[in-house]
């Protein structure tokens, strides 16, 4: 496999201050292992809180991205079913901390979009 010069994501942490109600976030399994964010619903305190750390200059929180802690808790492990208690025992105010997942670069995407072409012209070409 070809390196494609993609370098470490950068974290992206959203803090919530006080538990007041759900977070607004959804998660779906990582495979190996872990947790990826499925979606942030509309008018949530996730997308509050993503929101003012967008407007700080930081990344907004965005599909895709892995969850790593929960105020440093680690979440690589984590199933859809017990990230509820890890973020649960971490306590507020909380910080969540994810990563961009580095296939959903810009460079990455054309570079899986160029493979894709590629292995279509293949097959035509074999029939």
């Amino acid at each position: 496999m070809a390196d494609r010069g993609e370098t470490t994501p950068t974290p992206v942490s959203v803090r919530f201050e006080r538990p007041a109600g759900p977070l607004g976030l959804e998660f779906a399994r990582k495979s190996p292992g872990g947790v990826i964010l499925a979606r942030v619903r509309p008018g949530s305190r996730a997308a509050q809180a993503a929101a003012r750390a967008a407007a700080a200059g930081g990344q907004p929180l965005r599909r895709g991205m892995t969850l790593t802690s929960a105020n440093g808790l680690e979440c690589g492990t984590a199933t859809t079913a017990s990230v509820g208690s890890v973020i649960a025992r971490a306590g507020f105010p909380l910080t969540l901390t994810f990563v961009l997942a580095p296939h959903t670069t810009a460079d990455s995407q054309r570079a899986i979009r160029v493979n894709m072409l590629l292995a279509r012209m293949q097959r035509r070409f074999r029939k």
